[in-house]
């Protein structure tokens, strides 16, 4: 299933960043978030959550995510940051 894997996550990050992109995604957040979002782009604002939230989350949904990404032959950190998008509401 690495190519339906593959085709859903990069699918998932696509429609992500057309919502940045129009603005539709952005209202629900801090205006402060919004300009970090615009001015360095939403993968670089989703890394910066990472490393805000990684002392929280537990090993294992990483270890779990670096499994399907290695399985799926999907980028890691593509997949993290699909994960944390619920981080920055």
């Amino acid at each position: 299933m690495k190519i339906e894997a593959n085709e859903l996550v990069d699918g998932v990050w696509q429609y992500m960043e057309s919502q940045v992109i129009d603005g539709a995604g952005l209202q629900q957040l801090p205006v402060w978030l919004q300009d970090l979002i615009a001015d360095v782009g939403l993968d670089i604002a989703l890394d910066v959550t990472y490393d805000w939230t990684k002392n929280f989350t537990g090993d294992y949904i990483y270890q779990e995510m670096q499994g399907l990404a290695d399985g799926g032959n999907i980028s890691f950190t593509k997949l993290r940051n699909i994960h944390l998008i619920g981080s920055l509401t």
